[in-house]
């Protein structure tokens, strides 16, 4: 864009970093000549296709220009511009800077402020799968998609999706996270049962996998503390899970048992074996056998 010929009314105000800067940035020209530019289009505030495409410029330059975003939003807003496009300009911008919180915050606001239907909602669920696939554990991703989740009330088919992450990478952590939020999020009755049965299946997969079986703990911890998240939470599920854990003996397992069984002894005798197998906690398990 030929900004004097775009903008032949407009003064470029350029930055003021006071008579004698300590440590001045040294900026491009290109990046001086835009930003000289948009901050007297900020300063009149005008609202026009001109200022819409100069602020493509701007948070091309520096995607993390905050300022840059919310005048964005405000032309759009202004000019009635087609959002469907927004969002793929979005994205183009968001490909390679894919952790940035300026550009998922416009995206968020261009679906909830902007568009509000459920079918574009959908249509970020795609495109958060198409951002996980190159990052399994971007939290801004994960983030945005229980916020389209829960707003939009999308949780079909969200439990079967979730699972198959899990199966591709047992070790997903925030895969676990959000099977958790999938599972309570609605604020229907779960089933403790066949929860633990799920995750057991997870842990014989991979016994030293701490995601699954941090995954049980909150589990057994949660159906002690609120029983009524739960349809009939019973003790044999308890007993399940400590025989399990006790045949696999990881050190993963082993916290499980100290944590829900009963039998002073066991527990007594399970920290014992840590404190020699885990020796970076030797100390804590022998804490915990203290408190006992």
């Amino acid at each position: 864009m030929d900004l004097p010929k775009v903008f032949p009314d407009i003064t470029p105000t350029p930055q003021d970093d006071g008579e004698n800067p300590i440590c001045a940035i040294q900026y491009s020209d290109s990046f001086k000549e835009i930003m000289g530019y948009f901050r007297t289009i900020l300063k009149i505030g005008e609202l026009s296709e001109r200022a819409l495409q100069l602020t493509s410029l701007v948070v091309e330059e520096n995607a993390a220009n905050y300022t840059g975003w919310w005048y964005r939003r405000k032309c759009l807003s202004a000019l009635s511009s087609d959002l469907g496009t927004e969002l793929i300009f979005t994205s183009e911008i968001g490909g390679s800077n894919p952790k940035n919180y300026q550009i998922w915050y416009h995206r968020r606001a261009l679906l909830f402020s902007l568009l509000g239907s459920a079918s574009d909602a959908k249509y970020e669920l795609k495109y958060i799968d198409t951002v996980l696939v190159d990052d399994c554990k971007n939290y801004h991703a994960w983030s945005h998609r229980q916020h389209i989740v829960r707003t939009f009330g999308l949780w079909e088919g969200e439990r079967e999706w979730v699972e198959g992450v899990v199966e591709r990478d047992g070790r997903n952590n925030s895969g676990w996270s959000y099977r958790w939020f999938v599972v309570f999020g609605k604020g229907d009755k779960v089933s403790l049962k066949s929860e633990v049965d799920y995750t057991l299946k997870q842990c014989s997969l991979d016994i030293h996998n701490e995601s699954p079986f941090k995954y049980l703990t909150g589990l057994l911890k949660l159906s002690l503390k609120d029983p009524s998240k739960f349809t009939s939470p019973t003790p044999s599920v308890f007993e399940e899970v400590i025989e399990k854990c006790e045949g696999w003996g990881s050190v993963h397992a082993k916290c499980c048992v100290i944590d829900f069984t009963r039998d002073k002894d066991v527990k007594v005798r399970i920290c014992g074996e840590l404190m020699e197998e885990d020796k970076v906690r030797r100390k804590y398990w022998e804490g915990r056998r203290a408190k006992i």
